[in-house]
């Protein structure tokens, strides 16, 4: 699992993948394999996660305030 402590690495990170994704996926010839493109989603889902867990933390510290 990958674990960011700063939500805007984190969300940086996010949209860097999901773009390499898009933009390989619209490429005819030069599609990456398919069980790269399965890791780099596992990847964009850890990070969501970490997203959500960021978010909630400063929720919380707001709360508590």
């Amino acid at each position: 699992m990958l674990i960011v402590n700063d939500l805007q690495d984190a969300m940086t990170m996010r949209n860097k993948l999901s773009s390499m994704i898009r933009r390989t996926i619209r490429k005819r010839d030069g599609a990456l394999p398919e069980s790269f493109m399965e890791e780099i989603l596992m990847v964009i889902e850890d990070l969501d996660k970490n997203v959500e867990r960021i978010d909630a933390d400063v929720y919380d510290v707001w709360k508590n305030s």
